[in-house]
């Protein structure tokens, strides 16, 4: 078969559909990628020869020239009368499903976490809710990756025979993230970290989404009890300043530490006690996967995704991250419990990329 996939930024590619589209070119099948390149091309596609076409998609949907991008997909399509357009990614999906709606090929859509959920602003159920539930009616499968959005999907109205999916995420690789003769202690010492230390790491975009502010709350009161916990905070973004600043003014410097963006995420994981996550949307977080895979406890918000992993490993704690206190509750508990590092690891199972894979691979051949 011949197949196109379609997100709007290239590094959505590289960050979570390369073993998919290796798997499916290793199964014979011909796969071109759509996409705004705002990344190298990733060198394993690069190895399989796979075309690129370059689309003005970008993250601010108010800046997208919407009538050449339509005509772009139109092109493509024309070009290469594909079997199967998969898309990813709500403002490219939305785009693309306009553009074919009324060509044949089958259409999937993959939603890594609707924009509207239990909680949202009601502006995004306007908009967004509005948006999905048109375009369902140019759907042929919509894979869902967490139960809540699941739940709703199965309410729209998709093409004739269309059918809506659940799977365990993107997938991911236990054996990625082991480590030969580490020493956990020698790398805390090299973060400033002490070998009596109860560690947190957050891995995340440092934005208004991750919600870092109420964890900075929730340490300040905690710092007295527990004046050995520490939190390392992963990941870059426009807040970081900001929450930096925050941190300084109430003197949480040595509880506090921001890392930027780091290439050393296994060591991190492995050294860490626990890994949290407080974000106010999700679909199925990576970073929770993450800590599974090397037997770390989580600590995250209470919300569809997070709470899908907490749910089905039963290993880590649900907060409401709207409230600092509720965040303290949940560390506490986290800090005083015994984990048993196989059991966590057990629970990955389901996540594991070949798990993912037969299944993406099973709904390709619908």
């Amino acid at each position: 078969m011949k197949i196109l996939y379609i997100t709007a930024l290239n590094e959505t590619i590289n960050a979570f559909l390369v073993p998919h589209i290796s798997r499916l070119i290793n199964l014979g099948h011909e796969v071109h990628c759509a996409c705004n390149i705002n990344r190298n091309i990733n060198s394993e596609l690069k190895k399989y020869n796979v075309i690129y076409y370059n689309i003005m998609f970008g993250r601010n949907p108010l800046k997208i020239n919407y009538i050449n991008v339509i005509k772009e997909i139109k092109e493509i399509y024309r070009k290469n009368e594909y079997d199967i357009v998969h898309v990813h990614t709500p403002i490219a999906a939305f785009i693309t499903r306009l553009a074919l709606k009324k060509h044949k090929t089958k259409i999937i859509y993959t939603a890594h976490g609707f924009h509207f959920y239990k909680g949202a602003p009601i502006l995004n159920w306007l908009i967004y809710y509005s948006l999905e539930r048109l375009a369902s009616k140019w759907t042929d499968v919509l894979i869902t990756i967490n139960n809540e959005d699941y739940e709703i999907a199965k309410k729209f109205n998709l093409r004739k025979n269309g059918k809506v999916k659940l799977i365990h995420g993107v997938g991911i690789n236990p054996e990625d993230y082991t480590l030969e003769s580490f020493d956990s202690d020698s790398y805390r010492e090299k973060l400033g970290i002490n070998k009596n230390d109860f560690v947190m790491l957050i891995l995340a975009d440092i934005n208004k989404n991750k919600n870092h502010l109420n964890v900075i709350k929730a340490i300040d009161s905690m710092k007295e009890k527990y004046p050995n916990i520490k939190v390392l905070c992963a990941g870059e973004g426009p807040l970081k300043n900001v929450l930096i600043k925050k941190v300084e003014f109430l003197k949480l410097e040595n509880n506090i530490k921001f890392l930027g963006f780091r290439y050393d995420v296994k060591e991190l994981l492995h050294s860490c006690d626990c890994v949290g996550l407080f974000s106010k949307r999700e679909g199925l977080p990576k970073s929770l996967m993450e800590a599974l895979c090397v037997g770390k406890p989580i600590i995250t918000s209470n919300i569809r995704g997070c709470r899908d992993l907490v749910i089905h490993s039963g290993i880590g704690e649900l907060v409401d991250s709207k409230k600092p206190l509720d965040i303290v509750n949940g560390l506490e508990i986290i800090i005083n419990k015994k984990y048993i590092c196989e059991e966590i690891k057990e629970s990955i199972e389901i996540y594991k990329f070949d798990n993912v894979l037969k299944d993406i691979i099973n709904i390709h051949n619908i």
